[in-house]
């Protein structure tokens, strides 16, 4: 087996933000040419999904059958800008009330890192109107970390916010 060869890959599946996996800067189920020496060729593939594929291969006449190759692909580093912050309510927090502070910690790709630590991201709670409320510390399953939010005991405003790298994630900050 030599020479140029038009393969097409495929078994790996696009991120959550629909970054397609590649072959030498080409995407999966489109063919892409791999020059092979002796039976031997090397490509570069990138995957974007945080999960495990089975990738095969195809030139049309001849497959990868059995000799699929299995990828296990883990989330990137946490991203400000597919990270989310939440407060679980609608409804302004009245004196001296609780209510949860959710951050979703997510990779660039969207992919939501599973294996999130409360110091991937800096959470805090400013005064606005009313003395400043207080946050308890987060703690995270499944890439969900969690806070309980106490409002101060007297009425007004305050803010919470939340950044990774000095960049604050989307929604943030809320007041």
């Amino acid at each position: 087996y030599g020479g140029a060869k038009s393969l097409t890959f495929s078994g790996a599946t696009a991120a959550p933000n629909t970054t397609v996996p590649t072959v030498d800067g080409v995407n999966f189920s489109t063919a892409t040419s791999i020059t092979f020496t002796n039976g031997v060729a090397t490509g570069a593939i990138r995957l974007y999904l945080a999960e495990t594929a089975t990738i095969s291969v195809t030139d049309g006449t001849y497959s990868s059958g059995t000799g699929t190759l299995t990828a296990t692909v883990a989330a990137a580093a946490a991203s400000a800008t597919t990270s989310t912050l939440v407060i679980s309510t609608a409804t302004p927090a009245r004196a001296s009330t609780t209510t949860t502070v959710a951050v979703t910690v997510k990779d660039v790709y969207g992919n939501t890192r599973t294996s999130a630590a409360n110091t991937e991201f800096t959470a805090a709670v400013a005064a606005g109107s009313a003395a400043v409320g207080s946050l308890s510390a987060f703690t995270c399953a499944s890439g969900v970390c969690t806070a309980t939010y106490t409002a101060p005991a007297a009425a007004g405003t305050n803010t919470v916010s939340a950044t990774i790298s000095s960049v604050a994630i989307v929604n943030s900050p809320i007041t």
